[in-house]
């Protein structure tokens, strides 16, 4: 950590990984006052018995927006979603905390989706990236049985010119991601948007099925957007 020039004490920031991201949740032999913020690289460290420690083994920035949806809703979120198969937030499943957002057609929120029915389902939310910044990133986690090639979640970033509507797909364009199934584990996916910076960037997540066979949609939770 010597090759920093300045480094700041961020407590607050602190408190927000701890509540917020697994990794932080792992940190043996450190105490709050020990976890630090390097301003100059843009990373999380911590003194622990081997000196100091870089938490994080990628850049991680400033956390510009967090979703837990430990509201119990998707008041933050623009919902569109087709007939059936619906984005709801549910207390069945969650990495972090006690909810996270998926895909259902239960009455209890139960991650399931109607299987014999075409559906494509949105929820999204715009960003603002600020022009000051070098470089922008989503991360989030997810799990997503669903079936291959036929049902699946996808995310897609977009100017705010792009609007969803339900039952139709978007822009392959704009799509970030391959496609979000084949994955029964809670597994952790990022994404750059530094294209982003000094504009907004429309977040979206979709759910896109067919009429066939499938299993368990797509579930989402610890939504991060972060800027270095």
């Amino acid at each position: 950590m010597n090759q920093t020039s300045q480094i700041t004490k961020h407590n607050n920031l602190v408190g927000l990984w701890k509540r917020t991201t697994e990794e932080m949740f792992q940190i043996t032999n450190a105490k709050e006052a020990d976890v630090i913020w390097n301003s100059d690289i843009g990373n999380i460290a911590t003194y622990g018995e081997f000196g100091w420690q870089d938490i994080f083994k990628q850049p991680i920035g400033l956390p510009l927006f967090v979703e837990i949806f430990e509201t119990g809703d998707l008041s933050k979120w623009v919902i569109v979603n087709d007939t059936v198969n619906k984005w709801v937030v549910t207390n069945s499943e969650h990495k972090i905390g006690l909810y996270s957002a998926c895909i259902s057609n239960d009455i209890n929120n139960i991650p399931s989706y109607d299987k014999f029915v075409n559906q494509v389902s949105y929820i999204y939310i715009d960003i603002p990236i600020p022009s000051d910044k070098t470089r922008a990133f989503l991360s989030f986690e997810y799990k997503c049985v669903g079936e291959q090639n036929w049902d699946f979640g996808n995310v897609y970033i977009a100017p705010t010119t792009v609007t969803p509507a339900p039952g139709i797909e978007l822009d392959i364009n704009y799509l970030k991601t391959d496609e979000l199934s084949n994955v029964a584990d809670w597994q952790k996916e990022q994404i750059e948007i530094t294209e982003f910076i000094g504009d907004t960037a429309r977040i979206i997540f979709a759910w896109k099925n067919d009429n066939s066979v499938g299993s368990t949609p797509l579930i989402i939770d610890n939504v991060i957007v972060e800027v270095i």
